[in-house]
């Protein structure tokens, strides 16, 4: 009662199911009702109901190994909700018996991470839509996110440009295969000034790249340590000045 947490059983010989009065109010059951697996199965909402099926079509036996499913339910009350179903079999002499369980209401943490993934593909979509190019790496330095102009930026590491991949592996596989003008015998010294640079609070240089484009490169270290940068074009810029 205190975990909002509801237990459950049912017998496989006699297909008849238990559960406790806390498992009957997850789902908004009457005072007193009880429950038939065939009711709790419709109550689940159309989109997953497929899903239940292809698990309950792979036989009982599979739930010798456990079940854990978050599905979208409606409950006797018409109310849509997100509950999280754990279960595992129990054997006899026979094989298995019956299978017992656990429902828990997981509708405000589904809630949360609906929010939160809308507000991430808000930011993305806001970072794709800039002209310049951005870049996020967290405070380990590794990547974990940039927009098309970035990978635009640096196409010839294009396989490099994935989640978790170290902001200096990037810039030396890129600079390996000729992005930027870099003086003969100078790579290692260019190098180590780009990457003692971008460990700073705040960062900021100028960068020629090998078709003739200039780069004013930005980067500032948040509180938590992750890094945003950008890399702005400043060719018509500098050719003017």
């Amino acid at each position: 009662r205190i975990a909002g947490v509801g237990g459950w059983e049912l017998d496989l010989a006699s297909g008849r199911l238990q559960s406790t009065e806390q498992a009957g109010q997850i789902l908004e059951a009457r005072p007193g009702q009880q429950l038939l697996a065939a009711d709790c199965v419709a109550l689940v909402a159309p989109e997953a109901r497929q899903q239940v099926q292809q698990v309950l079509a792979g036989g009982l036996d599979a739930a010798g190994t456990g079940w854990d499913l978050e599905l979208p339910v409606i409950s006797f009350c018409g109310r849509r909700l997100w509950l999280r179903v754990v279960a595992e079999g129990e054997y006899g002499d026979s094989g298995l018996v019956r299978i017992v369980g656990a429902v828990q209401d997981i509708t405000a943490r589904r809630a949360l991470e609906d929010e939160r993934h809308r507000s991430e593909a808000l930011l993305r979509g806001a970072m794709d839509s800039i002209d310049e190019a951005f870049v996020l790496f967290d405070a380990d330095d590794r990547l974990v996110y940039c927009n098309d102009r970035y990978r635009q930026l640096h196409r010839v590491s294009a396989q490099l440009l994935v989640a978790g991949t170290p902001f200096e592996a990037i810039l030396r596989h890129s600079a390996g295969e000729g992005l930027f003008a870099i003086p003969p015998g100078e790579l290692e010294a260019w190098l180590a000034l780009c990457v003692a640079g971008h460990r700073q609070a705040s960062h900021t240089l100028t960068v020629h790249l090998s078709d003739g484009r200039v780069l004013r490169v930005l980067d500032k270290r948040m509180p938590d340590g992750h890094v945003v940068g950008f890399r702005i074009d400043i060719t018509d810029l500098t050719r003017a000045t």
